[in-house]
């Protein structure tokens, strides 16, 4: 934490709300994917499920990030160097999990267009 230049514990607890906030729109149990065997993706058994609901998703990745910017401005001070770097990754996260959803949704129509999905 020292090379973060992390002051207090608001500091580190708002670091540590990204483990958990976006893993929680995809799994049932709503906890981080870091080393269980659980699927990554339980909320969203079959390719219908995530399609139906790829919206849904999106709109709420917004709300976390948006979630996490107010958790970051109400924990750190923005004069303090942490500041920019926590939303620059909040922007950075959910631009890449946006571009997954559509990559996602897209590349599989296109399986199924050309005969490569039972779907």
């Amino acid at each position: 934490m020292q090379k973060l230049d992390l002051r207090t514990t608001q500091e580190m607890e708002a670091l540590e709300a990204f483990k958990s906030a976006v893993p929680s729109l995809f799994t049932d149990s709503g906890q981080g994917m870091y080393g269980n065997n659980d699927s990554a993706f339980s909320q969203f058994p079959k390719y219908k499920t995530w399609k139906a609901n790829s919206d849904k998703i999106s709109y709420s990745i917004s709300n976390i990030a948006s979630g996490l910017n107010n958790h970051i401005d109400m924990k750190i001070q923005s004069s303090y160097p942490v500041n920019p770097i926590l939303k620059l990754t909040v922007s950075l996260s959910t631009q890449f999990l946006q571009k997954y959803i559509y990559w996602l949704a897209n590349s599989y129509d296109s399986s199924i267009e050309a005969g490569l999905s039972n779907e």
